[in-house]
């Protein structure tokens, strides 16, 4: 279950005691200062002050899903592998095999069932895991690190640069650094961070991505920059418990040939496809802070990692390519670093390996997903800047606009190849808005090897035999698409068994 990293709901008291009148809203309030919906809070007992919020808005709002029985009036709330089961007009719930007695019953109004905020405190937070708490002296409910520092990284954009404003939950001891042409590091005394929760994924003008490291009782905050700059100069200010950081756009030192010149875009978007295939970019989803499924005793970020080992020396073997790992290790990076390093090697096509999971115990089978064609006026502003070779700041996840077609061309073979190899149907081919995908500069696409929730699945995922068919799966698809795209497999290594002609 995927959900933002940090939220924050606050409440706000206020009216007279009665009973199912409105006595507040229930506002969503991400880390990074973003507002969602508000959410309606009723209090719906004579004899107690707690307040009750609707269930199915605050469900939504956590990514959890629900279920509703009517013929004997009970909610079940899947938290995880967990099922939480309330009833309407009881105080009791049943958490997995655990029961937990209500200080009031759960109700139901106008359709809707409603939740005293002490089920909250006690069964939900817990549930979503040691990072949730309700902070009753403040009616907060916190869902996200309760042990990092910085809270969020903002940017607004300057006359001559952009300004990046790092909020902090306290005053800590700072030290900004220029550390090279398009390196800017924060660094954070006595200070912890969530890596995960600072990825950037909405860069500046003059910022390309970010990323945080923990080291020790110290932070380490990297800005990727759009070089060259003039000069960066830092300021605290809100008594220490804002960092602000300010960037100032540079001039070129020399002005490039008029027929490449461009304003360097967020990652490189070549205007035409290579005419060689010899460079795969495979990457491993998840890793470091960031485990992914974990199911079955199995964790995905391991999987993955294994799986794109085993792979690789498959596709170099069959296709005679390089194959980049953009992750080898347990660490953590976020999509726009991974597409950065494909896009600066230049590789001919990004695949990228995850595993599935889902609540019916009985869904299992592979998964293709490749880049959605989006279709509006930024999308077709920004393909147009590319086609003329002036790339005039176009947002990172523009930058698979003019390899869409061939993405799709790429995913369809994936699914016919991994039927066969795998002897399954699998669950097709579709579109999806996938972070790395879509700021991957050259067709890319995301196989969903099988489901972790299904045992036997995941046992076979974890098996040598399973990455052997894996790979012989995506070399045989590969070659199939390269044919497709340039109309023979000239420069690729014949299949096993088949000679090279003269």
């Amino acid at each position: 279950m995927r959900r933002a990293t940090a939220l924050m709901v606050a409440i706000a008291v206020l009216g007279t005691p009665g009973v199912a009148f409105s006595w507040a809203k229930l506002t969503l309030r991400f880390a990074d200062g973003r507002l969602g919906p508000a959410l309606p809070l009723q209090r719906l007992e004579d004899t107690s002050e707690e307040a009750y919020v609707p269930a199915n808005p605050l469900c939504a709002a956590l990514d959890l899903d629900t279920f509703w029985r009517p013929e004997t009036r009970k909610l079940v709330i899947k938290v995880g592998d967990r099922r939480i089961q309330v009833t309407v007009d009881t105080r009791l719930v049943l958490d997995g095999s655990n029961e937990v007695l209500l200080r009031v019953p759960v109700h139901y109004v106008q359709g809707t069932v409603m939740l005293p905020l002490e089920f909250v405190e006690r069964v939900l937070a817990p549930a979503l895991g040691p990072t949730v708490r309700l902070d009753r002296e403040r009616i907060e409910l916190v869902l996200g690190p309760a042990n990092s520092d910085i809270l969020g990284i903002e940017y607004a954009e300057t006359i001559d640069g952009t300004e990046v404003r790092v909020r902090l939950a306290k005053p800590l001891s700072f030290r900004v650094q220029q550390t090279s042409d398009e390196i800017v590091r924060i660094s954070l005394a006595e200070a912890r961070v969530d890596p995960v929760a600072l990825a950037a994924d909405k860069p500046a003008v003059l910022v390309r991505n970010v990323r945080a490291e923990q080291s020790g009782k110290n932070v380490a905050i990297y800005l990727s920059v759009v070089p060259p700059l003039a000069g960066v100069t830092s300021r605290g200010e809100n008594d220490g418990t804002s960092l602000v950081v300010t960037l100032r756009r540079g001039e070129a030192k020399a002005q490039e040939p008029a027929t490449d010149r461009y304003v360097r875009p967020m990652v490189e978007m070549p205007t035409a496809a290579a005419d060689s295939f010899d460079l795969v970019a495979l990457d491993a989803g998840h890793g470091g802070f960031d485990p992914g499924v974990e199911a079955a005793g199995r964790v995905e970020k391991n999987l993955t990692l294994d799986l794109a080992w085993r792979v690789r020396p498959i596709l170099e073997r069959e296709l005679g390519v390089r194959v980049l790992l953009l992750r080898s290790d347990d660490v953590t990076l976020s999509a726009q670093s991974r597409a950065e390093i494909a896009n600066r090697a230049g590789a001919d096509v990004l695949l990228t390996l995850h595993c599935n999971a889902s609540f019916g115990s009985r869904a299992r089978g592979f998964e293709v997903l490749y880049p959605i064609a989006e279709q509006s006026t930024r999308a077709d502003a920004a393909l147009a800047s590319v086609r003329s070779g002036i790339a005039d700041f176009n947002a990172w996840d523009m930058a698979y606009l003019p390899h869409a077609g061939n993405s799709a061309t790429l995913a369809g073979f994936l699914e016919v190849e991994l039927g066969q190899q795998l002897g399954n149907s699998g669950r097709g081919a579709r579109p999806a808005p996938v972070e790395l995908l879509h700021a991957a500069a050259m067709p890319s696409a995301q196989i969903e090897v099988g489901f972790l929730s299904e045992p036997e699945e995941a046992a076979q995922i974890a098996s040598e035999e399973f990455a052997s068919r894996l790979g012989t799966a995506i070399a045989a698809a590969l070659r199939r698409y390269w044919v497709q795209v340039h109309g023979s497999d000239s420069g690729l290594t014949p299949p096993r068994g088949q000679a090279p002609e003269d």
